[in-house]
Formats: C-alpha cells, structure tokens, sequence
C-alpha cells in the first residue's frame, strides 16, 4: 500500500527546529516570566491573557517578517545579552523594565555595576557567555540546515497576528467604552510591556527624551516667569542655598527621632527647622531632582521640558546662580539633570571619575564660600548637588567617620540585595548620614560668615531601603515609604530672621504639616523675595495661605500614584515588625 504524501512540511528538519525554538523560547522568556509568575499580569487573570495573547500575536508578526528564522534571532543578539536585567527586573518588580531603567541601564557606572553584583559578578559574566553562546550556536544550527520559513506559513503567522492584535484592540474599545483613543492607548500600554517588541519602544523613547533635551535651551527661551524682587537690588542682598541630597531618608536621622545619633551638629542648631513628613516626588533621582526645582509634578512630569526652573526664575529677578555639583555630569542618566542645571551663570561639576571615586561632598565647601561672598550682584542662589548617600555607602564619608562598626569596608565581594550584610549595610549608611551631617553643618557656618542675610534648604532627591521588613528590600527605586519619606531642612541667618520675621515664622509654622516636592519650588521663590506670574502661596509653607494638598508621585513604571496609599500599608509592615 503506497502512503499519500503529506500535505505539511516542516521548514526544517527537528534538530534546526528544536533549536529554533529554543532560540524563540528564550527571547520570549522575559514575557513567559510575567505571564506564569503569578504576578499582575499572570496568565490566570484577564489582564494576562491579554498580556499573553498580545506577546503571542507580536511574535507572530515579528517571525513573518523573516524568511531565514536565523537572520531574526542574530539581530536579536543584543536582546538576548540584555535578558538577564530584564529578568531581574521582573522578578525583583513583576513589572517589565521602564523608559527609566533603560535609561539608566544604558550609563551604568561599571565599577557600581560590579559592587551591585559583588561575588555574583563572576558567575553573571559565566551566565551571560554560556547564553550568549547557547544562541551563537543556535543561529548557526539554522543558517547551516538552511532553515527556512515558506510564504505561506508567514503569510499565516500574519494573519493570526493581525487577527490577535486586532481583538485586543477590540476587547480594550468595549472596556474604554468605545473610546476609539483610549482603546488605542491601552492597545499601546500592553505592546510597551512585551519583549523585545516593547523593550525595542522603550529604548527609542529614551533616546527620543535626550533629543527633545538637545533642544531645551531653545524652547525655554521665550518662556518668562516675569519675576521681580519685592526689596530692591540697592538693599543688603541675600545669600539663597539649595542643597540636594542624595538617598537619604528621614527615619535615618537623629533630629527625625533616629536612635542614632546621626546628626549631633545640626540637631544641636537651635536654627534647624527639620519638617517631620515630607515626601520625594519619585524614587529615581533622574525623576526626582526636575520634580524639585521646577513646578513638574507627578501629574505633568514634563513641565520642567516646556518652562523654565528655579535657575531661570531667580536669573530673571536678578539673582546670580550657581550650580555646584558632586555628581556625575556626563550619560543618558543625568542628561536631564545637566540639561537643566546649563540654565545657571555658572556651572561647576566636581565628579570626574565615577560613582566609587567620587571626591567628598567637602568638595562642594570651598567654591560655595567663593560663591557667597566672590563679587557680582548682591543676589545669590546657589544650587549644591551631592553624592549624599548614594550605594555604595562606603566611599561617602572619610576614615574620620568610621563610627559604627563593622560597616562595608570590613567586607569584600558583596552586593546590595545580599540581606546577609545588612549590619554592616547600615552602619556605613549611617555614618554617611553622620558625614552629611558634618558637610550641612560648615555649609550653614559659612552662610554665617557671610555679611548678607541668608538660607539653606536641604532636602533629598529620595529616600533609601534597608532590609527594612519582611521583603528584605535595599537600594531605591522599589516606591516604598522608605523612597518616599525625606528630611527637608530649612535654617536662616539671625538677620534674615530679623528682616523677615512672618516668612521665617511660617517656615516654623508649617514643621508638622504633610509637604512634598511639589512645595519646594515655591517655598524657595517665597523665601527668595521673589514674585512672578502664576505664583501659588498656597503651595508655600513659607506662605500664611499655605494649604496642604493630596501628595502624589512618579513612579518608577512613571505613572503618577497616591502617596498616602504608599506609605501606610508600608508604615503598617514596620511597626509590625517592632
């Protein structure tokens, strides 16, 4: 009896075949990771089959495009060197990486990518080659079995993808209430999460932000905040300072009830005004430090990309501005931030070598006293950005302020989720807090020595976890309390206290009031003597009309989230823990 011959032909033999997929399998993965993790988009839950059959329906599409499988998995190549992040990413949030990891991802500073690692280092580096291999070895398998994908079956995964795309497209119009707009968009939020299609999206987002910043200065221009002093420039002048901190979080410091003394010089300044629940605007200090000096905020991040900030509004009523800053000038990562930092009439940047040679924030102390008392208008601002308490703790503070012991610079090989270091962890991060301490309190004495009335605010770009409950999370960026909550420090000369008593009073006044970034930008216009079009008292707690408002913020998905949601389920963990 002869056999009929089949009607289905593979495109390639089974060893190609199963190479083939394996190949698909692990570029997927990050997608397979999500979908059967049982996280929000777990394949159980309608969002995730959505999820799934989206990722499913842009592979289809992806495979049609390509006669030959192994031309599609060797452009791929770089994907697959990028998996392990977006694994991790995954694991570590359930969520796929964001606009904001890429970019950070993409300027990594090597040598804190290697202390993150620590003793993982070696085997992340013996993992990446076996798979970068494993697919090298792949693609080779196809190309010399001559594998290769008919019209017809292209034609057929086209269709079928098309078909999947198209009814969820159909299914987010039900959901939106035939709103054609917000079908499309929900249709879009889904194809951004996928991988590589959505990380191939969120790469070019990244770079179309640093184009749209190229451009920044010119758009800005012909913005005016048409600001004004209230006192003339004739007058004694005065003497404003804003000091950025870094990863320092409130509950870390002795004067926010720490039982550590943290800070013994400032919480011995009878000056100190230390606010008890203040908030960062988000978790990343990419995000965070344009939320603090311009009027962005969680619901309109990109406003400081339309206006000018604090730089340009002082600049505009006469002041003369600096920016001092002992971070990092260069890379996609602070590109914003020194992008808006240009806007100063001078702009000095001490961090030449990296995030593990980074000078002292003492650094900042000699051109802060050249720029309080140098020559020029009577009308200074002065921006200082520090290292503060950035990872790793250990190279933020002198051999002077060992104080609590062991800290990280006993160890070798660690990384900062390894809860086993967490002592060590946290006696270096507080004796940074205790060297900070030491860098605000010459700063306020050099504000002293200067003949014109004076301030400094300081508050930190964001917070710091610290193995701090039962999820054993260090680091930032997770959008916990320990994010979110920061000191905000204010303190005044005795003449500008005696010049402006009501101002300094409402300062004082406002201590316990629920504050955040959003109030910083106004608070410090209002104590600069400055007026100007669309000014909000009520957003200054320098202000008498000061109301306290809901606190938002960006998070690191950079959707705009209630804070008050954030920090009570995570204050509810703590004092569980107690």
């Amino acid at each position: 009896m002869v056999r009929a011959p089949s009607r289905f032909h593979l495109p390639c033999d089974r060893y190609a075949l199963f190479w083939g997929l394996i190949l698909l399998a692990l570029l997927l993965s990050p997608n397979l990771l999500l979908a059967l993790g049982g996280g929000p988009k777990s394949i159980l839950t309608l969002p995730g089959l959505s999820f799934a059959l989206t990722f499913v329906a842009l592979s289809l599409l992806l495979l049609s495009l390509f006669r030959r499988p192994w031309v599609l998995f060797l452009l791929c190549l770089p994907l697959y060197a990028l998996l392990p992040l977006e694994l991790y990413f995954i694991q570590v949030y359930q969520h796929p990486s964001t606009v904001n990891i890429v970019a950070t991802t993409l300027t990594a500073d090597p040598h804190e990518a290697i202390q993150y690692l620590g003793q993982l280092l070696l085997p992340a580096i013996l993992a990446l080659a076996l798979l970068v291999g494993l697919v090298l070895f792949g693609i080779h398998v196809l190309g010399r079995r001559h594998c290769s994908l008919p019209t017809g079956l292209r034609l057929f995964f086209l269709a079928v993808g098309c078909l999947g795309i198209s009814v969820i497209v159909v299914k987010n119009l039900l959901k939106e209430v035939h709103n054609a707009d917000g079908a499309v968009n929900q249709t879009a939020l889904n194809i951004e999460r996928t991988y590589p299609i959505g990380f191939l999206y969120r790469l070019w987002q990244v770079l179309e932000e640093q184009r749209h910043l190229e451009g920044i200065e010119a758009r800005v221009a012909g913005f005016h905040f048409n600001a004004h002093l209230l006192e003339p420039l004739e007058g004694p002048g005065l003497n404003l300072v804003l000091v950025i901190g870094e990863s320092l979080r409130q509950s870390s410091l002795s004067l926010g009830g720490y039982a550590r003394e943290t800070t013994p010089r400032l919480g011995k300044d009878p000056g100190v005004v230390a606010y008890s629940d203040a908030t960062a605007g988000a978790s990343l200090t990419r995000t965070a430090v344009p939320l603090m000096i311009s009027r962005s905020t969680a619901a309109d991040p990109g406003r400081h990309l339309r206006e000018k900030t604090l730089l340009g509004l002082f600049t505009e009523a006469g002041y003369e501005t600096w920016w001092l800053s002992n971070q990092e000038q260069l890379g996609i990562n602070n590109k914003t931030i020194t992008a808006l930092a240009s806007a100063a009439d001078h702009v000095i940047y001490f961090n030449q070598l990296g995030l593990m040679q980074t000078p002292y924030d003492e650094v900042l102390l000699p051109p802060l006293a050249g720029a309080l008392n140098g020559p020029g208008p009577a009308y200074r601002f002065i921006v200082l950005h520090t290292m503060g308490n950035h990872w790793d703790y250990r190279y933020r503070y002198p051999e002077a302020f060992e104080t609590w012991q062991p800290s990280l610079r006993s160890l070798t090989g660690y990384n900062i989720s390894d809860p086993l270091i967490k002592t060590p962890m946290i006696n270096a991060y507080d004796n940074a807090t205790l060297y900070t301490d030491q860098v605000l309190a010459e700063m306020i004495a050099l504000l002293k020595d200067s003949p014109r009335p004076g301030l400094l605010v300081f508050m930190s770009d964001h917070g710091e976890n610290l193995f701090d409950d039962a999820r054993l999370i260090s680091g930032h960026a997770h959008d916990t309390a320990w994010d979110l909550r920061i000191p905000l420090l204010f303190w005044a000369t005795p003449t500008y206290r005696e010049q402006f008593p009501n101002t300094w009073q409402q300062v004082i006044s406002h201590r316990e009031a629920p504050v955040s970034a959003d109030n910083l930008f106004h608070s410090i216009a209002e104590l600069g003597r400055l007026e100007y079009s669309g000014q909000e008292p009520a957003l200054s707690v320098a202000s008498p009309s000061f109301q306290p408002t809901p606190r938002y913020f960006l998070t690191i998905k950079g959707s705009r989230a209630s804070t008050e949601e954030v920090l009570r389920p995570d204050r509810s963990q703590a004092e569980a823990l107690r």
